[in-house]
Order: structure tokens, then sequence, then C-alpha cells
């Protein structure tokens, strides 16, 4: 299933011990990925996205799917 765009309840106050997320959405914006970098206990990302707005005039690339995983070690 995929969302329509990142929950607002992942964030850094509701969730600050999140380690792991694998999130399907249609939408990624950039305060999306701010709002990932954020996470004090991220260690593992994956998303899987079919748009994505990557530019600041609000264009938007359209691909048939996408799949981001971020992987940190301490």
């Amino acid at each position: 299933m995929m969302l329509p765009q990142l929950p607002a309840w992942v964030n850094s106050i509701c969730v600050p011990h999140l380690s792991i997320l694998h999130i399907s959405v249609l939408t990624v914006e950039a305060h999306d990925l701010d709002m990932l970098a954020r996470l004090p206990a991220l260690r593992c990302e994956q998303q899987d996205s079919k748009l994505t707005s990557n530019s600041p005039s609000g264009e938007k690339a359209l691909s048939s799917s996408h799949r981001q995983v971020l992987s940190i070690h301490p």
C-alpha cells in the first residue's frame, strides 16, 4: 500500500527511537528528507515512491518506481 505522503507522525518528537523505517509513499518532498535526517536513532531507511519533487520551483519528476536505501552504522 502506498501512502500519499510521509505521515506526520514520522518526526523526531513522535518517534525519537525509530531505527528502521520501510515506507511506500507516492510523493517525496525535500522537507520529508529533512524530517528523516532529524531522526536521531534512524539507522536504516528504505522508501519506495512513484513521484519525487526535488526542484525548488516545485517541478515534479515522474519515475515508474524509486527506491532509496540508507544504511548508517555507528
